[in-house]
């Protein structure tokens, strides 16, 4: 199964807003762009991938890594993996 990490908050606008990364580097990419200290930004994303899925945290930045088969299953996203890359390539990485 592919990469899918959640990095900030929906809620929010700016500085902590809603970002899909699909792969460990762009996630640290992000949160570098977004001021974190990259030792932390590779920390955070290190702990969330080993934790689970848990919520790790960079500054004020939360990483999460999506459960793929069950955020599907239960309806979370409404396209499919390719699809929901294919929207975000297209995103700004901040």
């Amino acid at each position: 199964m592919s990469t899918l990490i959640r990095v900030g908050h929906s809620a929010y606008k700016g500085l902590n807003s809603y970002r899909l990364c699909f792969s460990r580097a762009q996630a640290v990419r992000v949160l570098r762009m977004r001021g974190v200290k990259r030792d932390d930004a590779r920390t955070a994303v290190q702990k969330a991938v080993t934790n689970g899925g848990a919520t790790a945290y960079a500054g004020l930045q939360g990483v999460e890594v999506v459960n793929q088969e069950w955020a599907f299953q239960a309806g979370h996203f409404y396209s499919s993996y390719s699809e929901l890359k294919a929207k975000w390539s297209t995103a700004p990485e901040q």
